[in-house]
């Protein structure tokens, strides 16, 4: 995107961004492409924008909702490009990313050898990372609106939120007095008579925010996973078809989009209306129930869909889902 993000399914996603940085870095280490590295530069001054106070990047509001740090490409190329060297010396593991000691067995290898490869190259580059004077976007007053991925930060004296509109308000907001999370709030939940679960959390490139409003729709989630006989099944397919690469592709878009990017939408909608205080963020719901609706709220930190490389502990401080900025009024 000429917003600075690759696409990740439907819209950027952050923290998994940090990965495609980390191997596009190793092709630019072998090629030196120059259009390859203006199109890297791009992609760090967008990546720069989510650095959060308490050293964290990624979330609800990405498109993978992934909170996982790749610290390879940030730190090789902190020489060359300035919000790396950036982005590098506030991320800088310390407590608060998930390490590969951490992580399951899938990421396992990409993983630690992004921490082996930043370990590696760190020394070259460290007097660029110390010297760095810029501060991040959260410690300026600022807003900024990426209207292609519909992803909108606030940023002030007290508070830094960064909101994704274009999938159904999902809302990240840190004190910065304390520096720490007061609340990650993934949209709003419900439950059907017949025990059917939907949400807000789906992603509707047709969104957009003016007057600081939002109408988003009800999805239902799909919460399908494999039994033994599809673990037998997808096994024997990876011996045989899946041998083919075409058909093996084929397959996997049919599963990402039956569990990831297809919407079964629901009839009615929130209409939904964001002011950013100075101390307080107000969010002002008009909900429209689903026919036959069991109950509808918010629970906080929870996603709607099955998204590998996210779901991960990450040792944010927050309580409860008691936010100390946050106000939710049904209208």
């Amino acid at each position: 995107s000429a917003e600075g993000w690759y696409r990740e399914y439907e819209g950027a996603d952050p923290g998994y961004q940090t990965l495609c940085t980390y191997y596009l870095s190793c092709a630019y280490a072998i090629t030196k492409d120059k259009m390859l590295l203006e199109s890297l530069k791009i992609s760090a001054n967008f990546l720069s924008h989510f650095i959060h106070p308490d050293g964290t990047i990624g979330g609800l509001y990405g498109s993978r909702n992934t909170e996982v740090f790749y610290p390879a490409g940030i730190v090789a190329l902190s020489g060359e490009i300035e919000e790396f060297a950036l982005m590098a010396k506030y991320l800088e593991p310390n407590g608060q990313h998930l390490l590969p000691q951490n992580i399951d067995i899938g990421n396992y290898i990409p993983f630690l050898n992004s921490y082996a490869l930043a370990a590696l190259k760190y020394d070259e580059v460290k007097e660029n990372i110390e010297k760095i004077d810029d501060k991040p976007f959260y410690a300026k007053n600022e807003e900024k609106d990426f209207k292609q991925t519909g992803i909108y930060l606030v940023s002030n004296k007290n508070y830094f939120a960064i909101f994704n509109y274009k999938k159904g308000g999902t809302l990240k907001v840190f004190d910065k007095n304390s520096g720490k999370l007061d609340i990650e709030d993934g949209g709003l939940f419900g439950t059907l008579n017949d025990g059917t679960k939907f949400s807000t959390q789906q992603f509707d490139e047709n969104i957009t925010f003016q007057n600081k409003k939002i109408q988003a729709n009800f999805y239902k989630m799909n919460e399908s996973s494999p039994n033994p006989l599809n673990f037998i099944i997808l096994r024997w397919l990876a011996l045989t078809i899946f041998r083919s690469v075409y058909l093996g592709n084929l397959f996997k878009k049919f599963i990402v989009n039956m569990l990831m990017t297809g919407k079964n939408k629901l009839d009615g909608s929130v209409t939904r209306e964001f002011e950013f205080l100075e101390d307080k963020v107000i969010v002002k719901e008009e909900i429209a129930q689903p026919k036959n609706c069991k109950e509808i709220k918010h629970i906080g930190k929870s996603k709607a869909i099955h998204m590998a490389s996210s779901g991960y502990f990450i040792s944010q401080n927050f309580e409860n889902n008691n936010s100390k900025i946050v106000e939710f009024k049904n209208v």
